[in-house]
C-alpha cells in the first residue's frame, strides 16, 4: 500500500512540542520504512521551512534517508529567499516604519506560500492509499473522487478537557487539530482512554478510531545492573549515595509534582527515615514555579529534595534502575511513557489511577487517586520498608512492560490502514 506519512515535527527542533511526541513520530517512521507492505513517502506539510529542516534531519538518518519526500518545487526556494530577506531586515538597527512594513509584507507572502504548500501536499497525496498526519491538522478534504484514506494521530485530549493546565494559544491550536477530523476520516489514539475522550469530544464513530499503544525504547530503557554506571550517573546529576524516590516529569501543574513533594515531606516527618531523598528530573514547563514553591514550603525536608533538572535519555535508565521507587502523580495522561520506561528498567511504580495510566501499569504497580496525599505517603513507606514488595513490583513491571513494543505499535498502525482500505472496498 502507498502511504504518505507527515514528519513535519522531526525537522522542528525548536517547536514547543513534548519531546515524547517527537520520539513517537520518529519510531513510527522507522517502523513504516521497514514494513515490506508499505510503499512509504514522507511529507512535511506544516511549512516550507519544515521541508528544509526535515530534509536536513533525513540526511543524518541512515535508515530513513532513502525514503522519498514530497517535493514542493520552486516555492521552497522562493520561501527560503524571502526568509533570508526577513532575517536581514530584522538584524538592522534602524528599522523604521518603511522597513517594518516591508518585513510584514514579506512575512505575509511566506504565510501565503505555506498555505498553498499545505494544499499542494494534499493534492500530491491523491495517488496514495493513505495520508497520515502525525501531529498537525489534516488538510481540508478535497471533493475529488480519488483521495487517500486520511489518518490523524491523537495523543491526548487534555488541552480541551483541562484547559486550565495550558496556555490559551495551545488550547486553540490543539482544538484545530481535533476539529480537522471529518466524518470520513480515521484516527489513531495512543490509548483506550484517549480513544474514549476523542469519541466523546468529536462524536466520532468508535469503529473509526484505532488504538496504537506506544512503547519505551528497548535500546535506552533496560535494567542497569552495573553499580559503577549507576554511581557515575548519580554523581553527574548531584544525587547522593543514599536511597531515593524518583519522579520524571515536566515541571508543570498537570504533572502534580507538588503532590509528591507534600507526600514525601509527610512521610519523612512522620516516620523519621534517615537518608531517603526525593529526586526530581525534568525541564521547566508552564507555571513551573509551583514546584519550586512546594519545595520551599517543605522546609523540614528541603535539603533532601534533589532537583536534577534535565537528564539525557541515555542517562535515565541508570536513574530508574537505582531508584527505590518511581512516582508519577499526574492528574491526566494520554499514555504515560515515563511510567513504562520506569517499569522496563525495573523500578517499582506508584502512579495515578486516572486516564490511561491503569492501561499502562496494569497490576504491576500501586495506583492511587492523584489527590490522596496520605495514600501516596503510605505507598512510599510500604516500598521503603518492604524489600519483598519492591521485588514483586519490579518483576511484575518487567513482565507488564514486555506487552508494549514499537513493533506492536507499527503492526497496529498497518492493521488500521488495511482495515480502512478494506472498509471502503466492501
Amino acid at each position: 500500500m502507498k502511504v504518505v506519512y507527515d514528519i513535519s515535527v522531526l525537522g522542528q527542533g525548536t517547536f514547543n512540542l513534548r519531546a515524547g511526541i517527537v520520539r513517537v513520530v520518529e519510531k513510527i517512521a522507522h517502523g513504516l520504512a521497514s514494513a515490506r507492505e508499505c510503499e512509504l513517502t514522507f511529507s512535511a506539510m506544516y511549512s516550507l521551512r519544515s521541508v528544509d529542516e526535515c530534509l536536513e534531519y533525513l540526511a543524518e538518518s541512515r535508515h530513513l534517508q532513502e525514503v522519498p519526500v514530497l517535493d514542493p518545487g520552486v516555492s521552497r526556494v522562493v520561501a527560503r529567499k524571502l526568509r533570508a530577506a526577513i532575517d536581514r531586515v530584522e538584524k538592522r538597527s534602524d528599522i523604521g516604519w518603511p522597513l517594518a512594513g516591508v518585513r510584514e509584507a514579506l512575512k505575509g507572502v511566506v504565510r501565503c506560500l505555506d498555505f498553498q504548500h499545505r494544499r499542494n501536499v494534499s493534492s500530491a497525496s491523491r495517488g496514495a492509499d493513505v495520508f497520515h498526519s502525525s501531529v498537525f491538522p489534516l488538510p481540508a478534504p478535497t471533493a475529488r473522487s480519488r483521495s487517500p484514506e486520511r489518518f490523524l494521530s491523537v495523543y491526548d485530549l487534555i488541552p480541551v478537557r483541562f484547559p486550565h493546565f495550558f496556555h490559551k494559544e495551545l488550547v486553540s491550536a490543539m482544538d484545530r487539530v481535533y476539529k480537522s477530523l471529518h466524518p470520513g476520516d480515521w484516527a489513531l489514539a495512543i490509548s483506550e482512554s484517549t480513544k474514549a475522550d476523542l469519541c466523546e469530544y468529536r462524536g466520532i464513530d468508535p469503529a473509526r478510531v484505532f488504538v496504537t499503544h506506544l512503547a519505551a525504547d528497548p535500546e535506552l530503557f533496560n535494567p542497569c545492573v552495573d553499580a559503577g554506571t549507576v554511581a557515575t550517573i548519580r554523581e553527574r546529576y548531584g544525587i547522593p549515595e543514599s536511597a531515593y524516590i524518583l519522579s520524571v516529569n515536566t515541571f508543570e501543574p498537570r504533572k502534580n509534582i507538588d503532590h509528591a513533594i507534600r507526600a514525601f515531606a509527610q512521610l519523612v516527618q512522620q516516620e523519621h527515615m534517615p537518608g531517603l531523598n526525593l529526586v526530581l528530573v525534568g525541564g521547566e514547563g508552564w507555571k513551573y514555579e509551583g514546584v519550586l514553591d512546594a519545595i520551599q514550603e517543605a522546609e523540614a525536608v528541603r535539603e533532601r529534595i534533589i532537583v536534577a533538572g534535565y537528564v539525557r535519555n541515555e542517562d535515565l535508565a541508570a536513574l530508574y534502575s537505582g531508584a527505590l521507587a518511581f512516582v508519577y502523580p499526574s492528574f491526566y495522561e494520554g499514555f504515560g511513557l515515563p511510567v513504562l520506561e520506569a517499569m522496563q528498567c525495573g523500578a517499582p511504580v506508584i502512579a495515578s489511577n486516572t486516564s490511561s495510566l491503569p492501561e499502562v501499569v496494569g497490576n504491576a504497580g500501586i495506583l492511587l487517586d492523584p489527590r490522596d496525599v496520605n495514600g501516596m505517603a503510605h505507598a512510599m513507606f510500604e516500598l521503603y520498608r518492604s524489600s519483598c514488595l519492591r521485588d514483586a513490583l519490579r518483576t511484575k513491571g518487567l513482565v507488564q512492560a514486555k506487552k508494549f513494543s514499537w513493533e506492536r505499535c507499527t503492526r497496529e498502525t498497518l492493521t488500521a490502514y488495511r482495515m480502512a482500505l478494506g472498509f471502503n472496498m466492501e
